[in-house]
């Protein structure tokens, strides 16, 4: 079951169901201060207070380095900084609320590294399950 790509939806609650998603491994370059790296733009209007799930990999570029890794929304920071200091992908999940969100929202995520290595990011994602009630859903299930 999923639902539909366009629309206005009441609220979603976090979840492993990938609304948007931007896969691909990307880097910040060796940036020492953050860096918009990665972006989604939000496609439906969730007038409701909703409860997304912010999922992301994050591996530092080199062993003893760090590399640092933060969710914004219209560039404005809204997640928690994480931070991987090994060579391989950890996992960062988040859950963020949020009233209001609008089709054309920027959902980015920001990294950084340390001593000029690089950071790298990839399997960005936004996920959640719409919540159905009766009157609560506009759009129907596809």
């Amino acid at each position: 079951m999923g639902y539909a790509s366009t629309g206005v939806y009441k609220a979603f609650i976090p979840s492993d169901a990938i609304i948007q998603s931007n896969d691909s491994e990307t880097n910040d370059g060796g940036s020492a201060i953050y860096v918009k790296v990665k972006e989604i733009t939000i496609t439906n209007d969730y007038i409701g207070a909703s409860l997304f799930r912010f999922v992301f990999y994050l591996k530092s570029g080199n062993v003893g380095s760090t590399a640092y890794g933060k969710i914004y929304k219209n560039d404005i920071a809204i997640g928690t900084e994480r931070t991987n200091n090994t060579v391989n992908y950890a996992t960062f999940t988040e859950d963020i609320s949020s009233t209001g969100w609008r089709a054309g929202d920027r959902i980015q995520l920001w990294t950084k590294g340390t001593a000029g290595w690089f950071g790298y990011s990839r399997n960005f994602r936004l996920e959640g399950t719409p919540t159905i009630t009766t009157g609560d859903f506009y759009n129907s299930l596809t």
